[in-house]
Order: structure tokens, then C-alpha cells, then sequence
């Protein structure tokens, strides 16, 4: 990448090392100490009527304090605590008020960096971003913002594309969309391997000098989202702020001279990127490092000066004290709750419209993020069909096909192949994108996956045995259960390898199988010859075939025994008067079986289509095969709707059945 070539000599330069009797000069104790008393002033600012704390900066405190191992719903004295009043902010209407693509705002003027800013803090809060209110979804708020560059916002500002990846990295928005970011953040790098607010994009642009702020949140930025510190453009950032250390105080040479902020900014650069701020790379031939100088701006009350030269007795500067007390803490842009402690999401009733996050990547490097309603609950299907009609940005999804509910193409892009649509709702694994139900909350990830979908989802069970069978008889019905595996699975048809079995009974095919549900096959068994007779039932489908083994054990025909000796009658006797009639007698025996007539059947004509029978008389009849309707009409012409394959069939006239053979 072109970017590669211009930061080539700062590259070299971040390998550059301190003298070797430099060493780190805030001792463990003092920077404890210092963190303490930086987090109790902090503490000492919350509003007891609301739990917010009071001054510019107030709620980027919040991620200060997480840093620091304090957690906002600790954060309290007599009202509500400090969580409770971020909540309640961020479910006002000025942060649910739907984000305006045409603006790049919201209806009260909140930007891009502003939701990317409150899903940082909310990160900290130990909240759910996502699932703050039924009506508040920072994440979808962000989505809504986004642009097709990777950027967020206006595309000129480089603060939205780095702000933005900060806080996605901390959600359950696919790598895809944060790689874009990334990416994007790589290719806009100055000369000097820094950033600045502005998005270079010009090599004028390139060529002017990079500033502290914005290379220490785009390093940090980079590094959040798993690039390592080994990267060509991390090194390059480092090496830039590296050049920018003054010696005499360990503070960076920031555009408006050394300050809190800035030198907190790389700092948290440093944490993200597992760089020791106080290592020997980072350690001036003076012996100080980046520390030194913020711990140096600690008044006596625990608050932090802007700059040394701030009077000890000027209004403290709660933006600039919690922005140190987090880089001391070894916190990024944001911490994690402690403890882990993360408030649980509110109760919202299933078809409840709530906004959601959507993310679409077509498998070729195309992406798309947006924000559309959607009810809790509804399948995949539904949410592509809301933000068909309706999403921010527009035209998120322009065309839709489904197979049932199963997601076949969006944005006329459908599967090579046997691949497909996979989804992951709120970073669960993939699924083939069907009929799964969407929670609240939840981040809507779609992918189209080329290559073959994974086999082997579906099994088989049991394996029949259906014992001994006369010839020309037939079994009572089995059934075989295929039961649905990790993924959904379309069955298109059954059919038997053999010719010893018939199916019976269907009810899979045509049916979509989600995980763990079951359908079932009933098989007979219709010996054709004698001996152990194994078949193969096949369960087709979009998967590779399940399988069940079908036995049985054909026998002979039992010949009828030897008929009894007739009974010889006596002399007949004189005819007597004529009595009353008698009862009526029993019914006679069965006369002697007789001969199975020999029929015969063909096809006729070119086409196959058309069958005859040697049946002396016509009569209407039927010819199946495996319990299907192959053909029929009268017996002396049977048509059929296609060619018919040479084998065996059932000629059925009536009740009358007859095996024969094409």
C-alpha cells in the first residue's frame, strides 16, 4: 500500500532507544497515589439529585473511574448513582431522535463522534449500548451515519472514522465493517506517520505536519481493533510521537503547546498498543517520560492542571483530570466495567419495534452498515424486509428473494455454488440466514459465503431391521427420523437404493429444518428374492445426503399341503314325504385357487409415455412404482406425464395389484 513507502525512515526511527541509565521516575506508590486522588475529586463532582457529575468533560469521567477500578453504579451519595444519570441521558430524546443521512445529525444536533462517544462510555457505565431503552440503540444510531468510504459522519472529518472504530471495536458489529475502518485510517496517514482531524486524502494534504490528539486515537484505534504494534503504521504513529518527547519533561510537543490532554491522548495510544510508558523507548536522556509530566500538573485537591503554567488556585479542569487519571490507569479511550458488572438490558415485549443495527458484506470486500425498526423477535426475514422499505442510510437493501424463510439474495447477490446467506445475530456464530428470530438489541450480521455450506447437517436414525418377509408380501411401515444439525437444512426429496423397499410416507421434503427439528420417512419391505436383503434410504436435500441403512431377510413361498381324501357316500335311500324347508346350510368350502393370469406390460412410442398391458379386459387402472402414481388410463393404454425407466412396478386395477415389469 502506498503508505508503506512514505513512512519508511520514521519506521527506522521507533527503533531508536533511550540511553541505558535511563529509568522509569514515577515509582509505583506515587502513581497509585496520584490515581486515587485524581478518581475521589472526580468522585466529589457527581450532582446528588441526578448521579451525573458536574463540568465540561463530565461523562467522559465515566470511563477515568473504570479505568481506575471505580464503577459507576458505586458511584452514588444520597440519589441516584453515576450509571443511573448516564442512563437516563442517553434515553432522552435528544439521543433517540432518528439520525438524518442528508445532515449527518440527529434532530437535536448529535453527531457521528457523539454516539461513538456514548457507546465508549456506556462500554465503562457497565450499560448495554444497544439495548439501553426500547427507543434508544446507540449502536444502530452510529450505524445510521455510516458512509460507504468506511468513514462516519462527514466524510472530510477524520475524528468520525477514528471515533467510530474505537467504539465498534467494543460491540458486535462484524470485523468486516471495523477492517473497513481500519483500512481506512492506514491510507489517510501524513507523511510523518501521524494523523491530523482533517481526512488526508491528497498527497498536500499528506505533507502537512501530524498532530498528538489524533495520531495518539487513530494509533489507539488501530491497536483496539487487533492491529499489533509491529504494523508499518502503528510504527510509524509510534515513531512520530516518539520524535515529539521533550527531553527536559517527558511531555509531547502538542499543537498548542504540552498539556493534559494531549500527552493523555498518546499516552492511551501507548496502553492500548501494550507499550510501557515509562519503558527505556520511552524514557527522555533527561530521564523522563510521558508520567512524569502528568503527574507533574496534580494539585493538592487531586485535580489536574491543563498546562503547568495553570495557577494552582484556577477553577479545576474536570476534562483534563479525567482524562489523565485514565491514561495513569493504563486505560484507552474507554476501560472495561470492573468486575465485569454489566446492568442487565429492560424488558422489552416481543413485537415491540425497536431500532437495529444491520450489516451486510456480499463475500467480495463490499459492505454496507445501517439502521432500520424492526420488531423484537422477527426473523431475519422480516428485518432485511424493514430496511428494504426503510433504512438510514437509504438504500441499505434494494432487493430481496427468499425460499421460505430462508435468505436466497439481497442486492442481487445470491450464492455461488451450494454457499449461501449466513447470519449472526449479536455476535453468535454464523447460520445459514433463515428463520432465526432476532432479539432485542440485537447486531444483525449478514454474510454471503461462496463456498459450500458445511456438510453433513443433518442425521439419521434409527437404522430399520425389518426381519423376515414372505416373497410377493410386504412389511408393515418403519419410520426414519432425520433430525436437523447446527444448521438448517432443506430436504428436496427421498428415495430408496434397492429394490427390496418402498417409501411409504414423506413428511420432509419441501420442509425447511432448523436446528433440532425432526421430520420422518415411513419405508416397507418387499422382498424380491431370498436371503438378507440391505437398501439404502437417502434423505436429499441443499446438504451433502443423510443416509440410513435399511435389512431384511427374504424367505420363500410355503407350497400348499396334500389335499384330503373326498368322503365316499352311502346307497341312497327311499324318498320320503315332503317336510317344511330347513335352515339354510352353512356356506360350502373355497373351490381350488386359480391360475395367476400372465400379464405383461410395455412402453409404447418414442417418448415413453404411453403404456400397455396384456389385460384381456380394459378396464381403468393405475401403474405405480415406490407408491407413486406413474401412470394411468385404461389398461390397454396407460400415459404418463414423463418417460417412464425400465424396472419394476404395480399394476393396479382395482383392488387387484400385479407385479410387472418394463
Amino acid at each position: 500500500m502506498h503508505y508503506r513507502t512514505r513512512i519508511a525512515a520514521v519506521v527506522a526511527a521507533a527503533c531508536l532507544l533511550a540511553p541505558a541509565n535511563a529509568a522509569a521516575t514515577v515509582p509505583p506508590a506515587q502513581l497509585e497515589a496520584a490515581i486515587a486522588d485524581g478518581t475521589a475529586w472526580i468522585r466529589a463532582q457527581q450532582d446528588p439529585a441526578t448521579g451525573a457529575l458536574r463540568g465540561f468533560g463530565a461523562d467522559w469521567a465515566v470511563t477515568g473511574l473504570a479505568a481506575a477500578g471505580v464503577h459507576a453504579a458505586d458511584v452514588k451519595t444520597t440519589g441516584p448513582s453515576l450509571q443511573h444519570g448516564l442512563l437516563a441521558e442517553w434515553t432522552s430524546e435528544n439521543w433517540t431522535a432518528p439520525t438524518d443521512y442528508a445532515q449527518l445529525r440527529n434532530a437535536s444536533w448529535m453527531a457521528a463522534t457523539d454516539f461513538a462517544r456514548a457507546i465508549l462510555l456506556a462500554h465503562a457505565a457497565g450499560l448495554q449500548p444497544s439495548r439501553l431503552s426500547a427507543e434508544s440503540n446507540l449502536v444502530a444510531q452510529l450505524a445510521g451515519l455510516y458512509q460507504p468510504s468506511g468513514a462516519f459522519g462527514a466524510p472530510s472529518l477524520f475524528n468520525g472514522t477514528v471515533f467510530g472504530v474505537l467504539a465498534l471495536a467494543r460491540t458486535d458489529v462484524p470485523r468486516s465493517i471495523i477492517d473497513q475502518g481500519v483500512e481506512l485510517i492506514r491510507s489517510t496517514a501524513h507523511d510523518d506517520g501521524g494523523w491530523t482531524y482533517q481526512l488526508a486524502t491528497t498527497p498536500a494534504q499528506r505533507a502537512q505536519p501530524s498532530d498528538i490528539d489524533m495520531t495518539g486515537a487513530a494509533l489507539a484505534a488501530l491497536c483496539d481493533a487487533g492491529v499489533p504494534a509491529s504494523d508499518p503504521a502503528v510504527s510509524a504513529g509510534l515513531a512520530f510521537l516518539r520524535g515529539k518527547l521533550d527531553d527536559a519533561t517527558g511531555a509531547f510537543e502538542a499543537m498548542f503547546g504540552a498539556n493534559a490532554n494531549s500527552n493523555a491522548w498518546a499516552v492511551q495510544a501507548l496502553n492500548a498498543c501494550g507499550i510501557d510508558p515509562q519503558s527505556q523507548a520511552w524514557t527522555t536522556p533527561a530521564g523522563k517520560t510521558p508520567l512524569d509530566f502528568l503527574v507533574s500538573l496534580q494539585r493538592a485537591n487531586g485535580s489536574f492542571k491543563y498546562t503547568p503554567a495553570e495557577a494552582d488556585t484556577a477553577t479545576p479542569n474536570l476534562y483534563a483530570t479525567q482524562d489523565v487519571v485514565r491514561a495513569l490507569a493504563g486505560g484507552s479511550f474507554t476501560a472495561d466495567p470492573p468486575g465485569g458488572r454489566v446492568r442487565p438490558a429492560p424488558a422489552v415485549a416481543a413485537g415491540t419495534p425497536v431500532p437495529t443495527a444491520l450489516a451486510l458484506d456480499d463475500g467480495h470486500g463490499h459492505v454496507k452498515l445501517c439502521r432500520t425498526t424492526a420488531l423484537v423477535g422477527a426473523p431475519v426475514k422480516d428485518v432485511l424486509i424493514a430496511a428494504n422499505a426503510e433504512s438510514m442510510p437509504p438504500g441499505c437493501v434494494s432487493e430481496l428473494r427468499f425460499d421460505g424463510n430462508t435468505v436466497v439474495s439481497i442486492n442481487d447477490q445470491a450464492a455461488e455454488g451450494r454457499g449461501g446467506w449466513v447470519a449472526s445475530l449479536a455476535g453468535q456464530p454464523e447460520r445459514l440466514a433463515a428463520a432465526q428470530a432476532v432479539g432485542f438489541g440485537d447486531v444483525v450480521a449478514l454474510r454471503l459465503q461462496h463456498s459450500p455450506l458445511p456438510a453433513g447437517r443433518v442425521t439419521a436414525s434409527p437404522a430399520p431391521d425389518f426381519g423376515t418377509e414372505t416373497l410377493m408380501s410386504i412389511s408393515a411401515a418403519q419410520s426414519v427420523t432425520f433430525t436437523a444439525g447446527e444448521w438448517p437444512v432443506r430436504p428436496s426429496g427421498a428415495a430408496v437404493d434397492g429394490d427390496d423397499f418402498l417409501i411409504a410416507g414423506d413428511t420432509c421434503t419441501g420442509q425447511t429444518l432448523q436446528p433440532g427439528e425432526r421430520c420422518t420417512i415411513r419405508v416397507r419391505f418387499a422382498p424380491v428374492a431370498t436371503g438378507i436383503r440391505t437398501g439404502t434410504l437417502r434423505l436429499l436435500s441443499d446438504s451433502e445426503p443423510a443416509t440410513a441403512t435399511l435389512t431384511g431377510t427374504g424367505t420363500a413361498l410355503q407350497p400348499a399341503g396334500p389335499q384330503s381324501p373326498a368322503t365316499q357316500p352311502g346307497p341312497t335311500g327311499p324318498q320320503g314325504p315332503a317336510g317344511p324347508p330347513g335352515p339354510k346350510g352353512d356356506t360350502g368350502k373355497t373351490g381350488p385357487r386359480g391360475r395367476t393370469a400372465a400379464v405383461t406390460c410395455k412402453t409404447v412410442g418414442k417418448a415413453r409415455k404411453r403404456v400397455r398391458c396384456t389385460l384381456k379386459a380394459n378396464r381403468t387402472a393405475r401403474l405405480t412404482r415406490h407408491g407413486k402414481v406413474r401412470a394411468r388410463g385404461k389398461t390397454t393404454s396407460l400415459r404418463a406425464t414423463k418417460p417412464l425407466p425400465n424396472g419394476r412396478y404395480t399394476l393396479r386395477v382395482g383392488t387387484i395389484k400385479i407385479a410387472v415389469k418394463l
